[in-house]
């Protein structure tokens, strides 16, 4: 009878310490990096850039370690991957819980790390200029609104009311990844954002709109899109490299996707787009290049005088 009592005491015990235990550890994930380099966990999704090709399998482990602070840990310690992270809400990251940074997808080379919501709108790296007639317009920040999913947040949510009914805004954005970026608006009524389909000028970083015929208010903020990337786009004619064994089609150079890749190529001046397959690596990176289209790929969507244009790149 004794003997059944301890044992039922060291069963008590066992099972207290495993809820605990599974209460404090949220997620703990392996990696199998031999079919792929991507993972999600808890909303963020973490991409490895660079890794210990004879490390074949990363555990990623995430859990809290306060009540709005958590830990993402990825293992083995001894080989420090770069990786990026991502998500459509906006978080800031630290190496030691005390130097807090925005999350805007740059590479971490670090195996542990802290991640918080970021609270402070103030923070994220967009600013919002109107180009003429200031005076007739009036900007403040709008806080009554629910995110888009698959989208991530860079700018706050501002709320226009205009004494003319054209307008031309601008927003500025410091981010320094290529992913691709919009402005949206948002209609309170319904709680639904619109894309607006704003001219990225990737090369002076900032998204112009104009509005014509204002009537009332409109809220407006600028999306980041992971799945896609702008960037600058020029052409070539591959027909002189005799060794790839294509003439004068829907072809592209990519630095980014693999050969065989099929993307859309649209001109972010016009709209106008393309259908094209990657059979190059290219351009060199010194160019600051996003792509190289096959010249017949580029005539589909602008004239070959125009010699580099801004491109929105979608993998399909």
């Amino acid at each position: 009878m004794v003997q059944i009592k301890h044992e039922l005491k060291y069963l008590i015990l066992f099972s207290f310490f495993g809820i605990l235990a599974s209460s404090a550890r949220a997620d703990v994930d392996v990696i199998n990096t031999d079919f792929f380099h991507k993972i999600s966990v808890s909303s963020i999704n973490l991409t490895l850039l660079d890794w210990d090709k004879e490390i074949k399998q990363w555990v990623l482990d995430w859990h809290p370690v306060s009540n709005d602070v958590f830990e993402l840990g990825l293992y083995p310690s001894n080989s420090t991957p770069a990786f990026s992270l991502g998500s459509a809400e906006s978080w800031l990251y630290s190496i030691d819980q005390n130097n807090w940074q925005v999350l805007d997808s740059s590479a971490i080379k670090n195996n542990k790390i802290y991640l918080k919501k970021n609270t402070d709108s103030s923070s994220l790296p967009v600013e919002i200029v109107v180009d003429k007639d200031k005076e007739s317009v009036n900007i403040a920040e709008y806080s009554d609104y629910q995110l888009p999913e698959n989208i991530k947040l860079i700018s706050r949510v501002y709320q226009l009311d205009s004494q003319k009914t054209d307008l031309v805004i601008k927003f500025y954005y410091q981010s320094v990844n290529s992913w691709h970026k919009q402005i949206f608006q948002y209609d309170p009524s319904l709680q639904t954002w619109s894309k607006l389909g704003a001219y990225n000028n990737v090369e002076e970083k900032f998204l112009k709109q104009t509005f014509s015929k204002l009537t009332g208010s409109i809220y407006l903020a600028v999306f980041e899109d992971e799945t896609a990337n702008d960037g600058v786009a020029s052409f070539y004619d591959q027909s002189k490299y005799r060794s790839f064994g294509y003439k004068n089609g829907l072809y592209t150079a990519s630095r980014q996707y693999p050969k065989g890749t099929k993307l859309k190529i649209t001109r972010l001046l016009n709209g106008k787009s393309v259908i094209v397959t990657v059979n190059d690596y290219g351009p060199e990176s010194k160019t600051n290049r996003l792509i190289d289209l096959d010249k017949t790929a580029f005539k589909q969507i602008a004239s070959l005088g125009a010699g580099l244009i801004y491109v929105k790149v979608e993998p399909l």
